[in-house]
């Protein structure tokens, strides 16, 4: 993989005549319903200390988005989540994983105390990455090696199942770089999966 233009990443994949695209700052792309803001790329510093904060390294492919391209803003939705809370006016992936997290299975037992089907606790390594509004959000399931993204929509069916949103974070950037309307998802005729299976390799 390598960088071919500035805010670009690509891979030469099996083809070396054919540079595959993954992300590229483009104007009028995606779905975002407000301006994103600009942020500079992060450092190895902040990555480290967000590796520390959350308590595990993140995918390389991920660490060269916020390296190379830049601290979020970008992508499908309102964009990628900051990877810090450098923007205090927004989530970022360490703080929202580690809010999350911190709900225990006695502050899901109380709070829906009446509810039939309880919600799962946040599953280990997935991460928050971007807001669609009305409560929708893609999250990142970093334990398995393909990176796959999952909808999550508690307008529909919270924390108990997500749906496949695409196979693979690279699939997700190329879809969103693409033009496809990725916010349109059949949660009808999309796959599910329970949340308490996510966070484990496939």
């Amino acid at each position: 993989m390598g960088k071919s233009r500035q805010g670009c990443l690509t891979d030469p994949g099996g083809d070396t005549d054919r540079e595959h695209l993954i992300v590229c700052k483009k104007k009028g792309m995606g779905n975002s319903w407000h301006r994103q803001l600009y942020s500079l790329p992060v450092t190895v510093e902040d990555v480290a200390q967000a590796e520390v904060q959350l308590g595990f390294e993140l995918p390389a492919f991920l660490k060269r988005l916020y390296l190379e391209v830049r601290n979020g803003g970008f992508g499908p939705g309102y964009g990628l989540f900051p990877l810090n809370d450098h923007h205090p006016s927004t989530d970022s992936l360490v703080t929202a994983y580690l809010g999350m997290r911190s709900m225990s299975q006695k502050d899901i037992d109380e709070h829906w105390a009446d509810e039939k089907e309880k919600p799962a606790l946040w599953p280990e390594r997935v991460l928050m990455m971007c807001d669609w509004g009305c409560n929708i959000y893609s999250c990142l399931n970093c334990s398995s090696p393909d990176l796959p993204i999952f909808r999550m929509d508690s307008n529909v069916n919270f924390m108990v199942e997500w749906a496949i949103e695409a196979s693979s974070l690279q699939q997700w950037l190329e879809a969103w770089v693409d033009g496809k309307p990725l916010f349109h998802l059949d949660w009808e005729q999309a796959t599910k999966i329970p949340v308490s299976h996510l966070g484990r390799t496939f």
